[in-house]
Formats: C-alpha cells, sequence, structure tokens
C-alpha cells in the first residue's frame, strides 16, 4: 500500500500517522499544533510555503497544525529546519511530540 501512496504522491502518510489515541495525548497535539502554527506566523510564512521549505505536502502540515495527525521524527525535524528554529525552541518542540 505504500508503494501505491507513494506513487500517487501521498508522501505525508509514509511520513505521519492519524491520530488514534487518548485524550491526554490529543490535547498534546493540540498544543504543539498550536505552537508550530504561532512560529509559522512568527515566520511570516504561509502553511504551503513552511510545507515546500520542509518537503512534505500542505495537508501534512495543515494536520499537524490541527492536532489532527502525528508527525514522525523526520516530519518534525524538516518543520523545525524549515522554520530555522533555534536549538532550545527545536528541543520544545520534539518534547510536545514526545
Amino acid at each position: 500500500m505504500a508503494a501505491a501512496l507513494a506513487g500517487l504522491g501521498v508522501v505525508s502518510a509514509l511520513w505521519c500517522r492519524t491520530l488514534g489515541m487518548g485524550s491526554e495525548r490529543q490535547e498534546r497535539m493540540k498544543v504543539l499544533g498550536a505552537r508550530l502554527r504561532a512560529l509559522r506566523a512568527e515566520a511570516g510564512l504561509s502553511g504551503a510555503a513552511l510545507a515546500q521549505g520542509a518537503g512534505v505536502g500542505q495537508p501534512t502540515v495543515s494536520k499537524v497544525e490541527n492536532g489532527r495527525m502525528v508527525p514522525s521524527s523526520d516530519v518534525l525535524e524538516r518543520l523545525a529546519r524549515a522554520l530555522l528554529l533555534d536549538e532550545a525552541t527545536s528541543r520544545e518542540v520534539r518534547e510536545l511530540s514526545a
């Protein structure tokens, strides 16, 4: 199935997993998403620009920011690099996703 998804260009499906967890984890993901959205806004980037800079699909950015998708560590690292986060902020974001 992954090959079929990759063939269709649905790359984010390979890097992220959809939420299927308890309310505490969902709340943490909402906090992570809100933080990433705020950092994106501070950077003056649109969701599409962040997605392009991180090499992920715009729907992935939207789902992460809305707490509907748990980003893999790879996607989180790509987003942090695209946002030019300093080490402390990058660590904060990683801890929110743990």
